[in-house]
């Protein structure tokens, strides 16, 4: 436990919640879940793509999400990968942002208890 007194440490706390805010408010478009890009072979006799790794089709772009309880997978364009790539990673930012806010507000609550 920190030795800094209690009104310190709030300071401190609130001044990160409020860099932790801005950096949430920041963000533009969140989505969990997961995208993987794939080569697929076709199935057609006679394709190169049976016997050849380098003459599979693709990427193909699949994103993954837990929806009403399940997993669902959904194949999505190359444009719409582009930007769930970029709101996976904001989704995963703000829940570390978040996991930072609370800890930031049990150390204030620290602090009260330690006034008393």
């Amino acid at each position: 436990m920190s030795h800094a007194p209690p009104e310190r440490i709030r300071t401190a706390a609130r001044a990160k919640i409020t860099r932790i805010k801005q950096r949430i408010a920041a963000l533009d478009d969140l989505c969990s879940g997961t995208l993987v890009k794939r080569w697929k072979v076709c199935g057609k006799a006679g394709c190169r793509c049976a016997h050849d790794e380098q003459a599979r089709h693709g990427p193909y772009y699949e994103w993954g999400s837990m929806q009403g309880g399940r997993q669902v997978h959904r194949m999505v364009t190359p444009q719409q990968a582009r930007v769930l790539r970029v709101a996976i990673r904001n989704h995963r930012q703000v829940r570390r942002l978040l996991r930072a806010w609370e800890t930031q507000t049990v150390r204030i609550l620290k602090a009260e208890d330690r006034r008393k």
